[in-house]
């Protein structure tokens, strides 16, 4: 699975505004269990955080390839480590911390 971030927008106090994704998936030519990757990866993308505005499309990439490895866990991780990319992100941007960045846009 390839991810493409767009930008990402955030208050001065570290609070995420705007996030906007694009995941683009290889299915291999199995249609079935893709769309429920997919499905799992797009419902799952803001992981514990709150924010209130979130774009995340997603696209299959049809190609001829057999399927290469298990599919444990079924596009959750994905999700997740998309959410603490976008974490991080904002992070090495503004120069802070990634816990202070995190710990302002959990969800309580």
């Amino acid at each position: 699975m390839t991810v493409l971030l767009r930008p990402i927008s955030c208050t001065n106090s570290i609070i995420i505004i705007i996030i906007i994704t694009v995941f683009l998936q290889c299915n291999a030519f199995n249609v079935l269990v893709a769309l429920q990757f997919m499905a799992l990866s797009l419902t799952t993308v803001e992981n514990c955080y709150a924010v209130p505005n979130i774009s995340a499309r997603g696209y299959e990439c049809r190609t001829n390839l057999p399927p290469t490895c298990a599919m444990r866990g079924a596009g959750i991780p994905q999700g997740v480590f998309i959410a603490e990319h976008w974490i991080q992100a904002v992070a090495d941007f503004l120069n802070v911390p990634a816990v202070k960045v995190s710990r302002s846009n959990t969800e309580l």
